[in-house]
């Protein structure tokens, strides 16, 4: 049964790997995966000195385009952004994510007026707009990268943006490209540690729709 399981986990990633991961498609991972990781400390690594640079990007993009922006924070984890956020002014701050035990960390910071949810951003649809929708490192674990993307960008409110951050890792390269087909870039920054990790930040907005263009055939004779 063992051999069984794991021969259909070798298929599952073949599978993946060969055919989804060209395409532009993410690879979720499971609620109890996070849940487990989580509570054994796997993720304690996001607080190390070699962390604190990608992260501060996104952090310097928010407070530099907008003033006490409301944040939404897809895929907030133990809530490390979000405490290097809080030494600046924010409005509203809402984090979520499919780990419950990530949620309980975040909550843990004690910080005032930030809101957190249990949620799967792909199946969650939100009652309210955010002026900035940060994806810091978790848009990669979506199926559908793009499309989860375009949905967010409908809950922005008047020149709002996204925050995308992605480790050079895996399909990072196609998720990116995929992603200029709806999105302009405002600007966009490339971190490199020590330990020759690269991670790409980019701020973005969706483009505008063009607008349709009556053929003209000219008077009649």
């Amino acid at each position: 049964m063992v051999m069984i399981d794991l021969a259909m986990k070798a298929a599952k990633r073949l599978y993946y790997d060969a055919f989804l991961a060209p395409r532009g498609y993410g690879r979720p991972v499971p609620k109890s995966t996070w849940d487990a990781q989580y509570k054994d400390g796997v993720w304690d690594r996001v607080y190390s000195v070699h962390e604190v640079a990608h992260y501060m990007v996104a952090v310097g993009y928010v407070q530099h385009l907008l003033k006490s922006p409301k944040v939404l924070d897809a895929g907030c984890g133990p809530g490390y952004l979000l405490q290097l956020l809080n030494a600046f002014s924010l409005e509203t701050y809402l984090g979520i994510d499919l780990s419950s035990e990530a949620v309980e960390k975040a909550k843990s910071r004690g910080i005032k007026n930030a809101r957190f949810k249990v949620a799967d951003f792909e199946q969650w649809t939100p009652e309210e707009n955010f002026d900035v929708v940060i994806f810091n490192e978790s848009l990669s674990y979506a199926r559908r990268p793009v499309d989860v993307l375009v949905r967010y960008a409908g809950l922005l409110d008047e020149d709002g943006f996204l925050i995308v951050s992605l480790c050079r890792y895996g399909n990072h390269g196609i998720i990116w490209k995929n992603l200029e087909e709806h999105f302009a870039m405002l600007d966009s920054t490339t971190v490199e540690n020590s330990r020759g990790q690269v991670w790409d930040i980019r701020v973005v907005q969706k483009r505008p729709v063009a607008p349709l263009h009556t053929l003209d055939t000219g008077s009649p004779v």
